[in-house]
């Protein structure tokens, strides 16, 4: 996959889905490389239905 140089380092970043059986799904997606200081403010959540994959934007 191709990445814009300024974004190289984006690859270090991993994905977990949490299945809920009265919610929506959520994704959070987070920096494998942040230290433990880090890691609690260094990630992004969101709901199933809210997000799209990134080539349907382009």
């Amino acid at each position: 996959m191709y990445v814009e140089p300024a974004y190289e380092g984006l690859r270090n970043v991993d994905a977990a889905v949490v299945e809920y059986e009265d919610a929506p799904d959520e994704c959070t997606i987070y920096a494998t490389d942040a230290d433990a200081d880090c890691r609690t403010t260094t990630w992004l959540s969101a709901q199933e239905g809210s997000y799209c994959a990134a080539r349907a934007m382009r």
